[in-house]
């Protein structure tokens, strides 16, 4: 057990490590390219992307919660149908909060953010774009439940390094290729998508009956949905202390 925490921990140190480095030589670069303005949309567009858990409802622990408890009780072949509870649960609700994102766009950049107005409309549509992106957070969010609850933090780790390095590459990329911020941040929504895609692979991977259309298991889902409730309330808490600074 103690091999087991001390390789694990190691994984984590490692998957924070290389795209801090990464980091601290892409920001600069990216705030002397684009200019503060532009680089403060970005910003707002990873906000957007890390408050997302705010639909959540505590669904991405819930699942690991319950995967764990499966594979504790020999019950495997109940991680699909825990699976695809969360699933549909975080694919309707991730649909209504990109709605309300969407909508309350133009209100969050005239009204609440200082943005210069020559760049309210470019903000606006940035912010909608990474609103429609909810629902593949959310569901990226089950994927990673249940690959925590199998202990494969190695794998979890590999694909944090990947995607968060791809995330300050990519604006590097697009500057080089003389983009502008609607092209940038379509490419931060494709990794998004891929993170998700990646991660559902190694799911089927060692669960195959995960694949396949979703259906809802009425027994399972009342219970999911009410510790994921009180799990909720966390994950609404945590990312408003997070980034609060980034807020203000």
């Amino acid at each position: 057990m103690d091999k087991k925490i001390g390789k694990y921990t190691v994984y984590n140190i490692v998957g924070q490590l290389i795209p801090t480095i990464i980091a601290l030589f892409a920001v600069p670069i990216i705030i002397q390219k684009l200019g503060e303005d532009q680089f403060g949309i970005i910003t707002l567009v990873a906000i957007i992307f890390g408050s997302s858990v705010l639909f959540d409802i505590g669904m991405g622990r819930t699942t690991s919660k319950f995967v764990a408890n499966a594979i504790g009780e020999k019950k495997d072949f109940d991680i699909p149908i825990i699976f695809n509870n969360a699933v549909i649960l975080q694919f309707f609700i991730g649909v209504l909060g990109a709605g309300i994102i969407v909508i309350s766009a133009p209100i969050l950049c005239s009204n609440i953010f200082n943005i210069p107005i020559q760049y309210i409309p470019e903000a606006i549509t940035s912010i909608r774009l990474a609103g429609l992106s909810i629902p593949i957070v959310l569901i990226t969010g089950s994927c990673r439940g249940v690959l925590e609850a199998s202990q494969k933090f190695g794998i979890l780790n590999l694909v944090k390094i990947i995607y968060s390095s791809l995330n300050y590459l990519a604006p590097l990329i697009g500057i080089y290729f003389g983009w502008g911020i609607y092209e940038i941040i379509i490419i931060f929504v494709i990794l998004r998508l891929f993170q998700l895609l990646l991660l559902y692979r190694f799911c089927v991977y060692f669960y195959p009956t995960i694949g396949g259309v979703p259906r809802l298991n009425h027994k399972y889902f009342k219970k999911m949905f009410i510790f994921g409730g009180w799990v909720g309330v966390s994950n609404v808490l945590s990312p408003i202390q997070e980034n609060i600074e980034k807020y203000l």
